[in-house]
Formats: structure tokens, C-alpha cells, sequence
């Protein structure tokens, strides 16, 4: 696998992390479908998957199959999430 390959996955799942911040979306809450992450991402759904696959192992969402994506735990925000450039 390339580093372009990985990156498109990464950046899904910050951009996930980020509309979980952004939107709201509290613990229990269902997270919009596969397909329309994708889209609203720009995506492809196999990348979304990869993103996902790994906030679920980050304990942050729960993918259960035939029902959906659900937040698990609030998601922590780093300081340079919140402020990206010069650290100070």
C-alpha cells in the first residue's frame, strides 16, 4: 500500500472526528449511513471503512452491522486540532 492510498483513509478519519465534534454527536448517537459519509467525505466507501474500522478500535464509534454507526465515547480534541500552525 502507498502513502496515498493510506493518507485518503487518514483523512477520513479526522474528517469523522471532526463532523462528530462539529455536529454535536453525543455518545449513542447513530452517525449518518456508510453511503452518505462517503459521499458528504468525498470518498470511497472502502477508504470510509478503513476509517472506521480503526475509530472502532479507538474504542470512538461502534460499527454494528445491519443498524449502524454509533458514537461510543466523546471524542478528545488536541490543541492543534483546535489551533493548527505555531504552537504558541
Amino acid at each position: 500500500m502507498n502513502s496515498i492510498s493510506r493518507a485518503v483513509p487518514e483523512v477520513a478519519l479526522q474528517a469523522i472526528r471532526k463532523l462528530i465534534i462539529d455536529e454535536g454527536f453525543a455518545p449513542g448517537d447513530a452517525l449518518p449511513s456508510q453511503r452518505d459519509l462517503a459521499l458528504q467525505l468525498g470518498v470511497s466507501r472502502a477508504s470510509l471503512r478503513e476509517a472506521l474500522s480503526s475509530l472502532s478500535a479507538l474504542g470512538v464509534i461502534s460499527v454494528q452491522p445491519g443498524k449502524g454507526v454509533f458514537v461510543q465515547s466523546s471524542v478528545e480534541v488536541s490543541r492543534s486540532e483546535l489551533a493548527p500552525g505555531w504552537p504558541f
